[in-house]
Order: C-alpha cells, then sequence, then structure tokens
C-alpha cells in the first residue's frame, strides 16, 4: 500500500507538472518567440518579476559604453504600483491580448511618467516598498497625481539592504531630516540640509530639483492647508 501510494503521489505530481508546463507554453506561445518559450518551460521556477532592477542596471551598463565611445546617454523610467488588478489573456477570437487593467494599473503608469522630473530609473508607491524589504529606498515626495484626489508617497530603489554603507546611511538620515523641514515648511532649515545633501552628492538631480523648490517657496506665506504633496495634472 505504501508504494502504491507513493508510485500515485509521484505520477499525480508529474501530470500537474506537465500540464502546468503545457499551460506555460500554450499561454505565451502567441505573445513571444519560440526559444523564449521553450527554455521558460525549461525551468519556470528561474523566472521571476523582481525585473525593474535589473534592467535598470543594464541600461546603466549601457550608458557606460556610451559614455566612452562619444554616444549619447539614454534613459529608462520604470513604475511599480502593487494593488489589485486584473491580469490575463482578454478579448476574443477574432482579437486578443495578455494584459492588465483597473485602476492600479493607472497608477503605476503614472509613476513611469514622474521618473524623468525626479531623476531617478524606478519610482514605487508604498505599497510596493513594503514588500521589497531587502532594499534601500529613498522617499522622493508624496504626489498627487493626474485623475487621484489622494496623494500618494513615491520612493526609489537605492541600493540591496547588503551594500549600504555609512555615508549612504548619512545622506538618507540627512535626506529625512530635510523632507520634515519641507513639509513644515521651515524653509531655513530646510535650506541647510540641502547645503549638506548637495555636499554629499552634488550631481544628484533630485537635490537639485529640491533646491530649485525651496527657493521659490521660502518667500511664500505659511499655508497651514498644504500638506507637503506635489500636484501634477499631467500624465
Amino acid at each position: 500500500m505504501a508504494l502504491a501510494a507513493f508510485a500515485l503521489n509521484m505520477s499525480y505530481g508529474y501530470f500537474v507538472k506537465s500540464r502546468s508546463k503545457r499551460e506555460l507554453a500554450n499561454l505565451f506561445g502567441t505573445y513571444g518567440p519560440p526559444e523564449l518559450v521553450d527554455e521558460m518551460v525549461k525551468d519556470p521556477d528561474r523566472y521571476s518579476m523582481q525585473a525593474a532592477m535589473q534592467m535598470a542596471d543594464a541600461v546603466r551598463g549601457i550608458i557606460k559604453d556610451h559614455l566612452a565611445r562619444g554616444l549619447p546617454e539614454i534613459g529608462i523610467g520604470i513604475g511599480l504600483n502593487t494593488g489589485t488588478m486584473c491580469v490575463g489573456d482578454m478579448g476574443s477570437n477574432i482579437r486578443r491580448s495578455y494584459t492588465v487593467i483597473v485602476d492600479a494599473v493607472n497608477l503605476g503608469s503614472r509613476l513611469e511618467g514622474l521618473s524623468k522630473i525626479y531623476g531617478v530609473d524606478i519610482i514605487v508607491n508604498e505599497t510596493t516598498r513594503r514588500l521589497a524589504p531587502d532594499y534601500v529606498w529613498q522617499e522622493l515626495d508624496r504626489v498627487r497625481v493626474k485623475g487621484k484626489a489622494q496623494a500618494v508617497s513615491i520612493f526609489w530603489p537605492v541600493a540591496f539592504k547588503q551594500l549600504q554603507d555609512a555615508d549612504l546611511a548619512n545622506e538618507l538620515k540627512t535626506w529625512a531630516f530635510f523632507l520634515t523641514a519641507y513639509r513644515a515648511q521651515q524653509w531655513d532649515q530646510a535650506g541647510v540640509f540641502l547645503i549638506n545633501l548637495m555636499r554629499m552628492n552634488a550631481k544628484k538631480h533630485l537635490y537639485q530639483l529640491y533646491e530649485e523648490r525651496v527657493a521659490s517657496m521660502r518667500f511664500l506665506p505659511f499655508d497651514p492647508g498644504w500638506d507637503g504633496a506635489t500636484n501634477f495634472e499631467t500624465k
């Protein structure tokens, strides 16, 4: 009986695994090259989602190569939002597409559009940040994007936690102090923190962006109704 149960269990496992591979091949076979689908079927567990960081790293490598050869730089912008959505093969027998829909997708698209404004290659929302604890995150801003009444906090993955050094930790700590002063409309104090940040990383576009903001806002009267968020009316 034990041998029979073992054989049945192994047969069932093989059947389920084979069926999963067939379903994977049938699903993606119409959307990608057959060679890629064959590789995915061989070992489906190798293919994760967590891909944004690898894409950004690859582009940084291309940028270095371009600079060395005197070619123009290229850029990449990735927006990641975590939420409930509808994902799958949608359409009819006449026309179909493997896609995602619902509002959470729209916010991800809005975040992607903000990447060039903040000078980073990846922007995520708070929910995504919480689901990726292995990274060191820098909060970029609180934003209210087009079509959204509620402001959301946005973040940039700076590095893996194991790669964080004392200089980076000090920079992020100073940045947190700056954001607190900025959102409290304490412009003089915010300016002091910005000076220190520029000394640490003068080429960082994010600090240059906020330097311009503080310079334009320091002469405005205190606004008790301001929530510290930046409003964006375009996509």
